[in-house]
């Protein structure tokens, strides 16, 4: 415990700023509050202003950039960032960034300006995040993951030919080495659902899995010199058309008493440090996050997906609901600002710990843009505390910026505007993001009805209209002409 409250005075007394960068606040909101001059530095100001610690350039691009790496380039490059983080950096010190999607562009942007980014090596970073390396560490390092082979198609005839020699059956799950699992992952069990998807996944590197009857879960870990600390073992939310438009897409996560077993939460916690170690021989440092794939038939933990960066999961990781714990990712900054130290002497896992009570229920859901039809924000919902009833109609609260600071009683939820008036929305646009100290998903896979209700609530408190036909061939041709250059 010694080297934990090292790790807080520390964090607490540095002078050196750390600025987020990137679209919203979502994945890190409450590190403020160990870290003084912690800052956020964001696309979109979900508090309109309020937040302390937020800043959003006011003179914004007629045009969004494309993507999260986008927004965190354009706001590297932007002349009122580049006088924020000098006017909140002391004389002699040096601005530290941290980023959770990046580039190539965004390194060299951060290394021009003077800036330390205390994440991982892009190069490291992009190496790891493809599906077929992640699994093939894993089966360097005796990680299994569901039955599966690495190899490519040339049809639909070659795919089933392949699947059958390598017992894998015929109900198969194809994903591609990158990208986001709603968008490159896809499932396949007969010649037509083949021809959706044959032109993508032919050709090129594929990881061919059986489909398994799994519990989806995801760990986030911090890997330091000597050893791992391991956030919560969480449930996901995924592939809900109510959500997403993607199949399989994220949405969201839950933690709860009972989630898993005992035998089944060591078999998963095995399967990260395992992971975590054989990257650690790589050079790998910081935060990373591990899905795992629970078998419901034989309790099998196979290694899923790997992101080897600050995740979806990072809210959950870094919940502070136990008195005198500190968030997963304070692991991290510990590591990169204090030059390797190791600032824990934890011998077991994080996620044995009080950071989240044995009592506790805590989800998180990511509310997505649904519609094929492009559409345009005219009115969006105040960010802050609401309150709700148990058929799920809000009531707003109060403009809190900071979602710690729930009523005991678990009648209230936090709401981060993802969104403001003028955005045009497409189909999979994150919207809005939920905290809520509650279940949302049942004990198999469907949304609870408390759930239903409180999506459309919120999905009701987004006013849009549709985009013209101008505003339709406008936005066309900017993307062909950004197409053209290559970006």
């Amino acid at each position: 415990m010694a080297q934990k409250q090292a790790l807080r005075d520390f964090l607490s007394t540095s002078p050196e700023p750390v600025f987020y960068v990137s679209r919203s606040a979502t994945n890190l909101l409450g590190l403020e509050r160990f870290v003084p001059h912690f800052y956020f530095i964001t696309f979109e100001d979900s508090w309109s202003g309020r937040h302390p610690a937020n800043f959003t350039p006011q003179r914004m691009p007629l045009r969004k950039p494309r993507g999260n790496v986008g927004m965190v380039n354009w706001l590297l490059s932007n002349p009122e960032v580049s006088a924020f983080i000098a006017a909140k950096t002391p004389a002699g010190a040096t601005p530290n960034i941290v980023i959770a999607s990046f580039d190539e562009e965004s390194e060299a942007l951060c290394a021009e300006r003077g800036y330390r980014l205390l994440m991982p090596p892009y190069s490291l970073r992009s190496h790891i995040d493809s599906k077929v390396t992640t699994t093939q560490i894993g089966n360097e390092a005796g990680i299994a993951s569901a039955p599966n082979i690495l190899t490519s198609v040339v049809d639909y005839s070659d795919l089933v030919s392949q699947a059958r020699d390598a017992g894998l059956g015929t109900d198969l799950v194809i994903q591609m080495p990158m990208g986001d699992s709603g968008t490159t992952t896809f499932f396949v069990s007969d010649a037509a659902s083949f021809d959706v998807v044959g032109s993508r996944i032919c050709g090129t590197s594929i990881k061919i899995m059986r489909r398994i009857s799994h519990l989806p879960l995801a760990v986030e870990a911090i890997v330091l010199d000597k050893e791992v600390v391991i956030g919560p073992l969480l449930r996901e939310v995924t592939g809900h058309p109510e959500l997403t438009p993607h199949r399989g897409g994220w949405t969201g996560s839950e933690v709860y008493p009972g989630l898993v077993t005992k035998t089944a939460r060591e078999a998963c916690l095995h399967v990260v440090r395992a992971f975590c170690e054989a990257v650690r021989t790589r050079g790998y440092r910081g935060i990373l996050e591990v899905s795992i794939l629970l078998d419901q038939e034989t309790g099998a933990a196979y290694l899923g997906e790997v992101n080897p960066r600050i995740s979806g999961s990072s809210a959950h990781s870094n919940l502070t609901e136990a008195k005198g714990t500190l968030p997963l990712f304070a692991y991290h900054l510990g590591h990169f600002l204090g030059d390797g130290r190791q600032f824990s002497d934890i011998p077991a896992s994080r996620s044995e710990s009080t950071n989240i009570a044995a009592t506790s229920r805590w989800s998180t859901l990511i509310v997505q843009e649904t519609s094929d039809e492009e559409r345009v924000v005219t009115s969006a919902p105040e960010s802050g505390t609401y309150r709700f009833s148990e058929n799920g109609e809000l009531t707003f609260v109060d403009s809190s910026v900071d979602w710690h600071t729930l009523a005991a009683d678990g009648n209230e939820l936090y709401l981060l505007r993802l969104v403001s008036p003028g955005w045009r929305l497409s189909s999979g646009v994150e919207i809005a993001f939920l905290m809520i100290p509650r279940r949302v998903q049942e004990d198999g896979y469907a949304l609870t009805p408390f759930s239903h209700k409180l999506i459309g609530q919120v999905q009701a408190l987004f006013v849009t209209r549709n985009s013209t036909p101008l505003e339709r061939l406008v936005r066309s041709s900017g993307r062909r002409v950004m197409s053209a250059l290559g970006r």
